[in-house]
Protein backbone atom coordinates (compact mmCIF):
# COMPACT_ATOMS: atom_id res chain seq x y z
CA UNK A 1 0.00 0.00 0.00
CA UNK A 2 2.73 2.25 0.81
CA UNK A 3 4.13 1.37 -2.42
CA UNK A 4 0.85 2.51 -4.20
CA UNK A 5 1.31 6.14 -2.38
CA UNK A 6 4.91 6.43 -3.35
CA UNK A 7 4.27 5.91 -6.90
CA UNK A 8 1.31 8.03 -6.80
CA UNK A 9 3.18 10.91 -5.35
CA UNK A 10 5.82 10.48 -7.76
CA UNK A 11 3.22 10.50 -10.80
CA UNK A 12 2.01 14.10 -9.05
CA UNK A 13 5.26 15.49 -8.39
CA UNK A 14 6.56 14.70 -12.13
CA UNK A 15 3.93 16.25 -13.22
CA UNK A 16 3.93 19.35 -11.32
CA UNK A 17 7.36 19.82 -12.65
CA UNK A 18 6.32 19.71 -16.03
CA UNK A 19 5.67 23.67 -16.26
CA UNK A 20 8.96 24.07 -14.49
CA UNK A 21 12.84 24.71 -16.87
CA UNK A 22 13.26 25.37 -19.81
CA UNK A 23 13.52 28.89 -20.97
CA UNK A 24 11.86 30.87 -24.58
CA UNK A 25 13.45 33.80 -26.28
CA UNK A 26 10.67 35.74 -25.75
CA UNK A 27 11.07 36.28 -22.15
CA UNK A 28 7.48 34.33 -21.43
CA UNK A 29 6.48 37.71 -22.55
CA UNK A 30 4.67 35.29 -26.36
CA UNK A 31 6.17 37.60 -28.80
CA UNK A 32 8.42 36.66 -31.50
CA UNK A 33 12.02 37.93 -31.64
CA UNK A 34 10.92 40.40 -34.30
CA UNK A 35 8.18 41.22 -32.25
CA UNK A 36 10.38 41.76 -28.96
CA UNK A 37 12.14 44.50 -31.06
CA UNK A 38 9.50 46.69 -31.56
CA UNK A 39 7.95 46.67 -27.68
CA UNK A 40 11.84 47.41 -26.43
CA UNK A 41 11.26 50.82 -28.04
CA UNK A 42 8.24 51.44 -25.71
CA UNK A 43 10.00 48.88 -22.55
CA UNK A 44 13.28 51.84 -23.46
CA UNK A 45 10.63 54.94 -22.96
CA UNK A 46 9.80 53.66 -19.75
CA UNK A 47 13.09 53.21 -18.54
CA UNK A 48 13.59 56.97 -19.25
CA UNK A 49 10.11 57.83 -17.49
CA UNK A 50 11.02 56.12 -14.38
CA UNK A 51 14.57 57.95 -14.55
CA UNK A 52 12.95 61.03 -14.90
CA UNK A 53 15.59 61.96 -17.62
CA UNK A 54 14.42 64.55 -19.93
CA UNK A 55 16.52 63.66 -22.78
CA UNK A 56 14.21 61.65 -23.73
CA UNK A 57 12.33 63.85 -25.60
CA UNK A 58 15.36 64.25 -28.12
CA UNK A 59 16.41 60.48 -28.46
CA UNK A 60 13.09 58.65 -28.56
CA UNK A 61 10.56 61.45 -29.99
CA UNK A 62 10.04 61.51 -33.59
CA UNK A 63 10.38 65.25 -34.45
CA UNK A 64 6.84 64.53 -36.25
CA UNK A 65 5.10 63.03 -33.50
CA UNK A 66 1.07 62.61 -33.68
CA UNK A 67 -0.50 62.89 -30.16
CA UNK A 68 -3.59 61.86 -29.37
CA UNK A 69 -4.73 62.44 -33.30
CA UNK A 70 -3.34 66.38 -33.60
CA UNK A 71 -1.13 67.41 -31.25
CA UNK A 72 2.17 68.19 -32.84
CA UNK A 73 5.93 67.09 -31.54
CA UNK A 74 6.37 70.11 -29.29
CA UNK A 75 3.32 70.53 -27.54
CA UNK A 76 3.71 66.66 -26.57
CA UNK A 77 7.98 67.09 -25.69
CA UNK A 78 6.57 70.11 -23.60
CA UNK A 79 4.04 68.51 -21.47
CA UNK A 80 6.78 65.28 -20.96
CA UNK A 81 9.41 67.83 -19.89
CA UNK A 82 7.03 69.47 -17.48
CA UNK A 83 5.62 65.86 -15.87
CA UNK A 84 9.05 64.54 -15.80
CA UNK A 85 10.50 68.07 -13.89
CA UNK A 86 7.47 68.51 -11.41
CA UNK A 87 6.20 64.67 -10.19
CA UNK A 88 8.59 63.12 -7.99
CA UNK A 89 8.84 59.37 -7.70
CA UNK A 90 7.60 58.30 -11.22
CA UNK A 91 7.19 54.54 -11.68
CA UNK A 92 5.96 53.44 -15.20
CA UNK A 93 5.20 50.20 -15.55
CA UNK A 94 4.06 48.30 -18.70
CA UNK A 95 2.15 45.38 -18.78
CA UNK A 96 0.07 43.12 -21.19
CA UNK A 97 2.21 44.09 -24.27
CA UNK A 98 1.35 43.39 -27.66
CA UNK A 99 2.85 44.34 -31.22
CA UNK A 100 1.73 44.47 -34.51
CA UNK A 101 4.40 44.64 -37.16
CA UNK A 102 3.25 47.25 -39.95
CA UNK A 103 5.98 47.12 -42.48
CA UNK A 104 9.03 45.12 -41.60
CA UNK A 105 11.12 46.33 -44.66
CA UNK A 106 10.67 49.94 -43.35
CA UNK A 107 10.67 49.09 -39.79
CA UNK A 108 7.13 50.21 -38.23
CA UNK A 109 5.20 48.70 -36.17
CA UNK A 110 1.88 49.28 -34.27
CA UNK A 111 3.03 48.78 -29.80
CA UNK A 112 -0.04 48.29 -27.28
CA UNK A 113 0.33 47.63 -23.87
CA UNK A 114 -1.49 48.55 -20.42
CA UNK A 115 0.89 51.28 -19.03
CA UNK A 116 0.25 52.04 -15.36
CA UNK A 117 2.09 54.93 -13.60
CA UNK A 118 2.70 56.27 -10.11
CA UNK A 119 3.89 59.41 -9.05
CA UNK A 120 3.68 62.05 -6.40
CA UNK A 121 3.13 66.12 -6.88
CA UNK A 122 3.04 68.46 -4.27
CA UNK A 123 3.24 65.68 -1.77
CA UNK A 124 0.26 63.64 -3.11
CA UNK A 125 0.05 59.92 -4.68
CA UNK A 126 -1.43 59.60 -7.89
CA UNK A 127 -1.79 56.18 -9.34
CA UNK A 128 -3.18 55.83 -12.68
CA UNK A 129 -3.92 53.39 -15.16
CA UNK A 130 -4.03 53.35 -19.06
CA UNK A 131 -4.10 51.64 -22.28
CA UNK A 132 -2.14 53.22 -24.98
CA UNK A 133 -0.76 52.48 -28.71
CA UNK A 134 2.44 53.82 -30.18
CA UNK A 135 3.71 53.76 -33.66
CA UNK A 136 7.00 52.86 -33.55
CA UNK A 137 9.66 53.51 -36.45
CA UNK A 138 13.57 52.66 -37.14
CA UNK A 139 15.45 55.18 -38.56
CA UNK A 140 18.95 54.13 -39.61
CA UNK A 141 20.27 52.44 -36.17
CA UNK A 142 17.63 54.98 -33.73
CA UNK A 143 14.18 53.91 -33.20
CA UNK A 144 11.35 56.54 -32.70
CA UNK A 145 8.04 56.76 -31.30
CA UNK A 146 5.75 58.44 -34.24
CA UNK A 147 2.60 57.99 -32.85
CA UNK A 148 1.05 58.07 -28.93
CA UNK A 149 -2.50 57.96 -28.26
CA UNK A 150 -4.84 56.33 -25.77
CA UNK A 151 -6.27 52.68 -27.42
CA UNK A 152 -9.54 52.47 -29.34
CA UNK A 153 -9.45 56.14 -30.54
CA UNK A 154 -9.48 56.90 -27.05
CA UNK A 155 -7.23 60.15 -25.86
CA UNK A 156 -4.04 59.41 -24.39
CA UNK A 157 -3.86 61.25 -20.52
CA UNK A 158 -0.01 60.32 -20.07
CA UNK A 159 1.77 62.73 -19.50
CA UNK A 160 -0.23 64.14 -16.93
CA UNK A 161 -0.60 68.24 -16.97
CA UNK A 162 1.24 69.42 -13.80
CA UNK A 163 1.20 73.05 -13.50
CA UNK A 164 3.68 74.51 -10.80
Amino acid sequence: MNKFFVVIFAVFLSLSLVGCGGSSDDGGSGLSPQQQEYADVLYTFAAYINNQDTKVTDVMIDSGLIYNGNLDHKAFKDRLVNFLECAENVKFNVNDIGVTIVDDVEKIGLVSANVTYDYQYKGESFNKCENLELEVRKYSSNWAITKFHGSRSELAEFPPILTE
